[in-house]
Formats: structure tokens, sequence, C-alpha cells
């Protein structure tokens, strides 16, 4: 991941104008440290998860992020998925093996996933819709409120730098409207630099394709992450299989809408 937030990085400061920390130095030989590791500046502002309420819902703001966003989609690779598994000839494919594997790696840490047979069947019967997916444009996949910096100037809040694209991936850019899907601002932005991209019943479908698998994702790690049987495990466990349940709940009033 370290290095996928490095490769990210060069990639957005090269074709964008969306401000990232410069690395002042890295190293993956494991001659100074045990690990890899990487040093960067400190930005100016501070996070957005830490600004008042209506800050973070400033339409100005939000459409200056959309307007980032856009930057950002408009990079483009040479195949769907993560760089590091090697990359896929289709985005439905890419997103199938990413899926596949969270499921499996659960299944080997001895995690069981809550409703993981209308999962697996919510997958067979929404994977279509990815077919729309034809170019892999850089995706983020975690732009939320701590991972976006602002700055104040003339009193106003302004959008300011973009950190920890450690999830990147190459392909379907609703991984990264999973916040954004009911801020018109955020719209308005995103279209005005040149992405004709309307919020319909496709887009909708795949975002919440992603969304299921960031859940499967959230739910899987904290057995990695946690200590098993913890008051955190079991907090941490419940909210992510609450995540799951409510994404396929959505999933089954769209199956409903189309009938």
């Amino acid at each position: 991941m370290m290095h996928t937030e490095l490769t990210a990085y060069d990639l957005i400061r090269s074709h964008t104008s969306i401000r990232v920390p410069r690395v002042i130095f890295s190293d993956f030989s494991g001659k100074c440290m045990p690990c890899d590791w990487f040093l960067m500046e400190e930005l100016e502002g501070c996070p957005l998860a830490q600004m008042p309420r209506d800050v973070r819902q400033s339409p100005d703001l939000m459409r200056a992020l959309g307007e980032a966003t856009a930057q950002l989609h408009a990079i483009w690779g040479e195949g769907f998925g993560y760089e590091q598994w090697g990359l896929r000839g289709s985005w439905r494919d890419a997103y199938l093996e990413m899926t596949h594997h969270i499921i499996a790696d659960a299944k080997r840490l001895g995690a069981e996933i809550p409703c993981v047979r209308e999962v697996r069947e919510t997958l067979r019967h929404f994977e279509r819709e990815l077919d729309v997916v034809k170019t892999p444009c850089l995706v983020h996949f975690d732009l939320r409120p701590e991972h976006i910096f602002v700055r104040q100037e003339a009193g106003a809040p302004l959008f300011s730098a973009v950190i920890d694209p450690d999830c990147a991936y190459w392909g379907d850019p609703a991984g990264d409207f999973l916040l954004f899907d009911q801020q018109s601002a955020f719209w308005e932005g995103y279209q005005a630099a040149g992405h004709a991209l309307e919020w319909n019943r496709n887009l909708q479908l795949r975002t919440l394709l992603m969304q299921l698998y960031l859940a499967l994702i959230h739910y899987t790690r904290v057995e990695v992450r946690l200590e098993k049987n913890s008051f955190l495990d079991r907090r941490e466990k419940w909210s992510a299989g609450h995540e799951i349940k409510r994404t396929l709940r959505l999933f089954r009033d769209c199956a409903k809408m189309k009938n």
C-alpha cells in the first residue's frame, strides 16, 4: 500500500493542479529500518474532519473538491484493478477478483461475513452494470474528510490538498463518489471540469457495489487489527456488519424500483 501511495502522489503531482505532500525521502531497502517507510512535508491547513459542520458542507468547498476529483479521474492507466495484484482487461474482472479476494481472506481469518450468500448473489446479479466502465482512471478510494485538507483565506474555507491515496486503484470512478452522491455542488464542480457524468441508476448501482466492497474490507480488517472478542473488536464488527446489511438492503430497493 505504501508503494501505491507514493506512485499515486507522483501521478497526481505530474498530471493535475491538486496539491499533495512532497515526499522528502523514502526507503524500501530495509537497511535503515526493518520496514518500508517514507518522510513527507507537513501541509498547510487542516483536515476537513476537524472543521465545523457548516464548513464541511460549504458549496464552494464541495465544488472545488468536485473539480479536483475530476482532475484525478482524468489520469488513465493501462488496465483495471490494483497494480500490485496485476491489472485486468476489464473492470468487471478486476472488481470481482477484488471482492472475491476479500471474501476469501475473511474465511481464512475465521471472520464470518454477515449474509455472505446474499453478498455473492448480489454480485452475480449486478456485475453486468460494471461493463459500462471502459477507461481505467485513477481512483483515490479514500476521500474521507480526514484526507481532505482545507485552509482559511480571508475568512473563507478553501480546498487545499489531498493525502493518503494508499488505497488507489485503476477503474471505476464511482469509488470516489461514496460520500458525495447527494452533494449537488460536488457534481457541479465535477461536471464543470469536463466530465459529463450523470447520477443515474447505473452509477448509483456501481457506487453501491463499491460501497459493498468497502464494507467487506472493513469487516475483514477488524480480524487483523483488533484483539479478538475485545470491546473494540465487537463494536467495529457490528458497525461493518451493519453497513454490509444496509448496502444489501439498498440493492434490494433498487431491484424493486426496476420491477
